[in-house]
């Protein structure tokens, strides 16, 4: 028996844990559609979700058991949303980080952390307006 601690439980690392709650979360009024696509010519594919909550460095969100088989920690990702009355959809570059039973039979909960590009701080503004005006203030 190994005696080597287990830093990865459930799709989730230890570090990967600890960022997560690195920023404060806002939860959604009502939960909002999130599609998930692959990231190009040899990987495309996509699926739809649930946005639970969310912040300027990434969401959670619900997905089929059937769609999470190729969702794993550390896939790269592109997340398109909308929140609210935004003036466009949010179409931002992700990487799961974790994946967790969902609490509801046949689904699971993902956490996605935004990967950062030359047009972040203008995009990460907006969203943090845009989830000014429809969350409650988040935990």
């Amino acid at each position: 028996m190994s005696t080597k601690p287990d830093h990865r439980k459930n799709g989730v690392t230890a570090i990967g844990f600890m960022d997560r709650r690195r920023s404060r979360r806002r939860e959604l009024h009502e939960p909002t559609g999130v599609a998930l696509f692959g990231t190009g010519k040899n990987d495309e594919w996509h699926c739809g979700a649930v946005m639970l909550n969310a912040s300027t460095k990434g969401i959670a969100c619900r997905v089929l058991d059937a769609d999470s088989a190729r969702l794993t920690v550390g896939r790269v990702l592109r997340a398109v949303f909308r929140i609210g009355d935004s003036t466009g959809p949010f179409d931002i570059p992700s990487r799961i980080t974790n994946t967790t039973e969902g609490g509801t039979p046949g689904y699971r909960v993902l956490g996605l952390e935004f990967i950062s590009d030359g047009d972040q701080p203008a995009e990460r503004k907006r969203l943090l307006q845009a989830l000014a005006s429809v969350c409650k203030r988040g935990k």
